[in-house]
């Protein structure tokens, strides 16, 4: 209310203003026909005046103009609101590997309108992610506008032109032993096979070796399989290492990390065991693509166990079971590491059935809750896409889940019937898939995790149907301690609900509590009441 009638009173004085300008202006200007104008009043002066009117009309039509942009809602977005948007606009790091020309959006982002130029050339964050090499001009630009913020610097042996690649790669090193002290973010991108493949150990002696990194946190070393050997860096406050290289050249000084990403597309289990020992106080450990090992490898057992007492999440991507369990075996974790595991091979391979039964029957002595659905967990790698998640929670607080790319319902079914086997004080079975395994399996999983107390379910209307008729398997009451029904997502009929909680009253074993979505059940609800603790509608 208050900016409308400032609107309104700025609109009525300037609306005055100009009337009045005119009227004056006309005044002074107005003379009859008889009369002549003075003649000391010559052309050239008036052609002056011309000149100065039009261009108080264009300074007059120009604040206006930023006036009425500054009242539209994109006009009024706060200055770090703009920057925020402008930060995210920057493009990602790995088209411009390719093209070291590229001025990463900035000019765009300057071209918008005069305000948000402005805020995008003050505005150091927007100028902290140097890919080199690249002009000196533009080096010295992004630099100098980035005043003492922390930098992301991209070094790539790809950008090199064939023509002048020692000159370039030269270059590249004297502004990295420059903006040293104030990167926080350095990949190093020496691509396999590639364009001076050979050149990263003397460019990192020459250009890093001697020099501290001081605010350094992350570190990506892309480097190729044939180099022999790897300078030590002086980076004191890194924290993450993501490693594609040969791993008995992973620096000794960088032991000090905390989470370390491993692409291991050359490497094998026992490997990567061995690289882990120099790493004992990482806390998150990722890898991905193990090479499978040998069958007749014969020395897989003789290799001692590395102990991890710090870590907290282990994440394995594209690994074959055979090749999970015994890097498993062959490393001490905290029982409240959380593991998360993707593998795309069939799950009907013996190889496979077998390794993944062992794991998971292994875990379910202490397993508080089990979850089956199609999302995958958080991990390193966002790549890989899984379909079928198992995720079992200890009562230590740790977990271990594992995802699967291709799944076929019948071999799911008998893996969890399989896996009803085990002993286990099962409490909570979450399940989130639009399908069920058949009656006979369900019946068979349920009497055995007889000390369910919840069961969490979002499945189709007829898949639902089944799991009530299940629970109400006799003379032998299932789930005889089951407390609390979430079928929330779920629609079901109001009628057969009624009857599964009538059941569930008849036995003695009526429901402490059950959750429900609004809307996604037949009327009438007022009829559970009487066989129910508490009816939760969300």
């Amino acid at each position: 209310m208050v900016k409308g009638s400032q609107k309104s009173k700025l609109s009525r004085e300037l609306s005055e203003l100009f009337a009045g300008f005119e009227s004056r202006a006309s005044e002074m200007m107005n003379f009859s026909d008889c009369e002549r104008p003075d003649p000391q009043f010559s052309v050239k002066e008036m052609e002056g005046m011309q000149k100065n009117f039009s261009d108080m009309q264009t300074r007059l039509d120009r604040r206006i103009k930023r006036y009425h942009n500054s009242s539209t809602p994109i006009g009024r977005l706060a200055d770090e609101l703009i920057v925020e948007i402008l930060r995210l606009t920057l493009e990602p790091w790995l088209p411009l590997l390719f093209s070291p020309q590229k001025p990463i959006g900035i000019r765009d982002l300057c071209s918008i309108c005069s305000r948000w130029r402005n805020l995008a050339i003050n505005s150091p964050v927007l100028w902290s992610r140097i890919l080199l090499p690249c002009p000196t001009k533009t080096y010295k630009l992004f630099r100098d506008r980035s005043k003492s913020s922390p930098l992301e610097i991209c070094i790539s042996w790809d950008a090199l032109p064939l023509e002048d690649k020692e000159a370039d790669l030269r270059r590249a090193g004297e502004c990295l032993r420059e903006l040293a002290p104030r990167i926080s973010w350095l990949q190093l991108y020496c691509n396999p096979g590639g364009v001076g493949d050979s050149d990263i150990q003397p460019f990192l002696a020459t250009y890093a070796g001697r020099k501290e990194f001081t605010r350094l946190k992350y570190l990506d070393l892309i480097a190729p399989s044939s180099f022999e050997t790897l300078s030590p860096l002086n980076m004191p406050s890194l924290e993450t290492l993501r490693f594609d290289g040969p791993l008995r050249f992973i620096p000794q000084s960088l032991t000090h990390i905390t989470r370390l990403e491993l692409d291991c597309y050359e490497h094998q289990l026992f490997d990567i065991v061995i690289a882990l020992e120099k790493f004992p106080l990482v806390e998150h450990l990722c890898i991905r693509t193990i090479v499978p090992l040998d069958e007749d490898d014969e020395e897989q057992n003789k290799h001692h166990i590395v102990t991890l007492s710090n870590l907290r999440s282990l994440s394995v991507d594209d690994i074959h079971p055979s090749d999970m369990e015994p890097m498993l075996q062959h490393l001490e974790l905290p029982p409240s590491a959380s593991i998360v595991w993707g593998t795309h091979e069939p799950r009907e391979e013996p190889s496979q059935h077998v390794s993944l039964e062992r794991m998971l029957g292994s875990r379910m002595s202490s397993c508080y809750s089990l979850q089956i659905s199609d999302v995958q967990l958080a991990s390193c790698f966002h790549e890989s896409q899984y379909s079928f998640t198992q995720t079992i929670n200890s009562k230590n607080g740790g977990l271990f889940s594992v995802s699967f790319g291709n799944i076929e319902e019948d071999v799911e079914s008998a893996a969890l019937r399989d896996l009803s086997s085990y002993p286990t004080e099962l409490a909570v079975l979450d399940w989130q898939l639009p399908w069920l395994p058949s009656l006979s399996i369900l019946i068979d999983v349920l009497t055995s995790w007889s000390s369910l107390t919840q069961i969490r379910i979002c499945t189709h209307e007829d898949e639902f149907e089944r799991l009530l008729s299940a629970i109400e398997e006799s003379p032998d009451v299932v789930c005889p301690v089951l407390e609390s029904l979430d079928c929330t997502g779920t629609r079901f009929s109001g009628v057969r609900m009624k009857h599964f909680l009538d059941f569930r009253h008849t036995n003695c074993r009526t429901l402490r509590e059950l959750k429900i979505s609004a809307g996604h059940a037949s009327p009438p609800l007022e009829d559970f009441e009487p066989f129910l603790g508490k009816l939760i509608e969300v």
